[in-house]
């Protein structure tokens, strides 16, 4: 028994130095802001993959159209990746009503190296627009997303001020007033200040909604064209590799401006599929620190269940729980609380308890389920 209280008091105390690590990095980062006289001169490549996002699409586009960046500056470059909605009717639309955009729209059906098999479509779909595209900064964001007006401006300001070869920005949620939804939006800004973190303490993340590089990146990488067995990871295995070749030339964005906004999943179905897509590409990390991490973190929550259950019947049980739950409850405080207040959803703060206590069973549940499920559901495929 002795042992096994060791081992539950080293678990909480890892998981309580790791939260406290990211938020002390976040913490640090400065807010950037552009120089008073920057003038963007950066020509842009803005990448979107879209499957069936009829829902979202014209919003995003609207939003690229509103840009504070020159016309002739930017290019739009969208893949539509065998949509069964309206979103290639309404990019097509669109586009047509919008002449002084520079903008083409591809079809993933067309892209030569698609095979039947394949599952890693968005990869796919990402190389096949850069090979349709020039512009030495490329920028991508996803269908579902929503825009700032000086997302570009931010973006163009970082690239030249910082000479980073990848740059990240934050996304936020957008959601309503029910506990599922509110998990997602606290639990996201969580990790937007991990993302944030993550590069100053050796593991590298990166969100795929809102990301970009330079082209020589792309090519000296040879960016998507591994880890195709993987139908997620975009994001994450080319910033891994970016992060291995050019540790100190990744810069996270740390303003409003350069945040983007989609939302949240609105049922409890999507939500898992959601994040058992996300889990599943783990498998593929080669980060001893990451995958050391990951794994913490896992297990930092599943002994407090297991101590939940045997509490009942072992009085020193009790004691070792309420550490846990302790360590763990003012680690999650501090970093939550920082990275809401930053990206304005202080407001989330308030559902912080029933949020702790469901994210204990949802690290849990997904961590088990990715190295169990051999299949899920994203947009109407069956992945394995």
């Amino acid at each position: 028994m002795n042992y096994y209280l060791c081992f539950c008091f080293f678990l909480s105390f890892a998981y309580f130095f790791i939260n406290l690590r990211y938020y002390y990095h976040w913490a640090k980062i400065p807010v950037f802001v552009p120089k008073d006289d920057f003038q963007p001169t950066a020509a842009i490549d803005i990448i979107i993959v879209a499957r069936d996002e009829a829902e979202h699409i014209l919003a995003l586009l609207e939003s690229v159209k509103a840009q504070n960046y020159p016309l002739d500056s930017y290019k739009i470059t969208l893949v539509d990746d065998h949509s069964e909605d309206e979103t290639l009717n309404l990019a097509n639309n669109f586009f047509a009503k919008n002449p002084q955009l520079q903008a083409q729209i591809l079809q993933l059906c067309d892209a030569p190296n698609l095979q039947k098999n394949s599952q890693s479509f968005k990869k796919i779909a990402l190389d096949y627009a850069l090979q349709q595209t020039e512009n030495e900064l490329i920028i991508c964001t996803d269908a579902d997303c929503v825009l700032g007006e000086n997302w570009l401006y931010n973006y163009a300001a970082a690239w030249e001020e910082t000479g980073a070869v990848f740059l990240s920005a934050g996304l936020i949620l957008n959601g309503e007033n029910t506990l599922l939804q509110r998990f997602q939006q606290l639990d996201n800004v969580g990790m937007m200040a991990i993302t944030a973190a993550g590069g100053k303490i050796g593991h590298f993340l990166a969100n795929g909604g809102n990301m970009g590089y330079s082209r020589q990146i792309y090519t000296e990488m040879g960016a998507y064209s591994q880890n195709l067995r993987y139908a997620s990871g975009d994001d994450m295995f080319l910033v891994a590799k970016v992060g291995k070749s050019y540790p100190k030339q990744l810069f996270f964005i740390k303003n409003q401006p350069a945040t983007v906004q989609t939302e949240v999943k609105k049922t409890l179905a999507g939500f898992y599929q959601q994040r058992l897509r996300w889990a599943s590409k783990s498998k593929g990390y080669q980060s001893v620190f990451l995958l050391t991490t990951l794994l913490t973190v896992w297990l930092s929550t599943v002994f407090i269940l297991v101590n939940l259950v045997l509490s009942p019947f072992f009085a020193r049980i009790w004691l070792i729980l309420a550490l846990q739950i302790g360590l763990k409850m003012i680690a999650d405080w501090v970093l939550l609380a920082s990275a809401a207040r930053f990206f304005g959803q202080q407001f989330l703060l308030k559902h912080f308890v029933g949020c702790f206590f469901a994210h204990i069973f949802y690290i849990t549940i997904i961590g088990f389920m990715a190295n169990l499920a051999k299949k899920y559901e994203w947009k109407g495929r069956k992945v394995s």
